[in-house]
C-alpha cells in the first residue's frame, strides 16, 4: 500500500506543478484600444521620466484597465537607457467619480473639497531588456484584476519604437 501511495505521489506531483504554474483562467478578455506616451524632463537632475500608457476599455461596460510602462533616463549623449522600468496594471471603476465626504465638528458641518486620491494598482519591476523584450513580441497578453489584456497589434508597434526611443536608438 506504501509503494502505491508513492507512486502515486510521483506520477501526481508533476502534473500538480504544472497545474500550478498555469495562470487561471480569466472571466473577461479586454483588447487593447490606445496608447499614449508622456515625457517629463527635469533639467536640474539632467533626466526623463518617461511613461507609456495602454488603455484597454470594456466593451462589457465594466471597468477600464490601464498599464503604465514608467521609465527614467539620463538627458545627457550618449544616451543610456534606464535600467529598470516599472508596469503599473490599474484598474478603474466605471463610477470613478469623487466619492462624497463631510467632516463635523463639534456637530457643525466642516465644509471639506474632495478629490481622488488611489485606485486598485498593482506593481511590477523589470529590467529594460526584459521591457525590450516584451515591446518587441509578437502578441502580449497580460493577466490582472481577472482579465486578460491583449495588447493589440498597434499597440505593440508603438510600444517597439517606444522601446527603441528610451534605448536612445
Amino acid at each position: 500500500m506504501k509503494q502505491a501511495l508513492a507512486l502515486m505521489c510521483l506520477v501526481l506531483a508533476p502534473a500538480t506543478a504544472a497545474l500550478a504554474q498555469q495562470p487561471a483562467a480569466s472571466s473577461r478578455h479586454l483588447v487593447g484600444r490606445s496608447i499614449a506616451e508622456q515625457l517629463r524632463f527635469d533639467t536640474k537632475a539632467q533626466t526623463t521620466a518617461a511613461t507609456a500608457t495602454l488603455t484597454f476599455a470594456a466593451a462589457d461596460g465594466g471597468p477600464t484597465v490601464t498599464i503604465d510602462f514608467l521609465g527614467r533616463y539620463r538627458l545627457q549623449a550618449p544616451r543610456m537607457p534606464p535600467t529598470a522600468v516599472d508596469i503599473v496594471v490599474t484598474q478603474h471603476p466605471v463610477d470613478e467619480s469623487t466619492a462624497a465626504m463631510t467632516l463635523r465638528a463639534d456637530g457643525e458641518l466642516v465644509p471639506l473639497i474632495t478629490r481622488f486620491r488611489s485606485a486598485r494598482a498593482v506593481v511590477s519591476t523589470i529590467s529594460f531588456d526584459e521591457f525590450e523584450r516584451l515591446a518587441n513580441a509578437g502578441t502580449l497578453v497580460e493577466q490582472a484584476f481577472d482579465s486578460d489584456l491583449e495588447f493589440s497589434p498597434a499597440q505593440l508597434r508603438i510600444l517597439s519604437k517606444i522601446a527603441e526611443r528610451w534605448a536612445g536608438r
